[in-house]
């Protein structure tokens, strides 16, 4: 009994022996140790890419030097409104008024006020006949830091100086438009100063 159950137990631990190598193998085959050179290059591309990442924030694409001009008076990227009639000494830079929806009767007009007289110039009203009425609105902030706007009275241009129209900043409101405000149209603007002058000018509705 014993002479025969030593070869049947050689020949059990012999195919267990066997089936863990064709296991193993069949590991190492489907999960190859990685090749220390191909880490290395793979590492090295990734800290390079990030290094360029960090230190590049911008593309070439994004190079801002390749950009219109948008200073006013500069001579790309700027119009001057020609003005339909006026008397006040004032060039309006880039001026449009904002495309809205067609059931929206209001609407922003921005650009930038270039003062050419030796006075400073106190603009008191803003009204168009496209509009039921216009306003002069101020940007201000609270001292809880918070920004708002509301109607002002006036709004000043200095002497020899701008005083730019934005979204931010700002701006004219024309209210009750008689038709919409549609992309590619255009609108009237007259503005008063506290003299009493006028400037009339046409500026295109456009999307912001």
């Amino acid at each position: 009994m014993t002479s025969t159950s030593n070869p049947r137990r050689m020949r059990t631990v012999l195919m267990v022996a066997l089936g863990a190598m064709i296991l193993l193998g069949a590991y190492l085959y489907l999960n190859p140790a990685p090749d220390p050179q191909t880490t290395t290059t793979q590492t090295n591309t990734q800290t390079n890419t990030t290094s360029a990442t960090a230190g590049q924030p911008m593309s070439s694409d994004m190079d801002h030097t390749s950009m219109p001009d948008h200073t006013p008076g500069s001579a790309a990227g700027t119009q001057a409104a020609a003005p339909a009639d006026g008397t006040l000494p004032l060039t309006v830079w880039d001026a449009y008024a904002v495309a809205v929806p067609p059931d929206i009767r209001d609407t922003s007009v921005f650009g930038t006020l270039e003062n050419t007289g030796a006075e400073p110039l106190v603009i008191t009203g803003a009204a168009s006949s496209d509009a039921t009425s216009g306003m002069l609105m101020v940007t201000h902030t609270d001292a809880q830091g918070l920004t708002g706007m509301s109607m002002t009275d006036t709004l000043t241009v200095p002497a020899g100086g701008r005083l730019t129209l934005s979204d931010t900043g700002d701006h004219v409101m024309l209210m009750g438009l008689r038709a919409p405000a549609d992309d590619g149209g255009t609108l009237n603007l007259t503005l008063t100063d506290s003299q009493g002058r006028q400037l009339t000018l046409t500026v295109p509705v456009r999307k912001p």
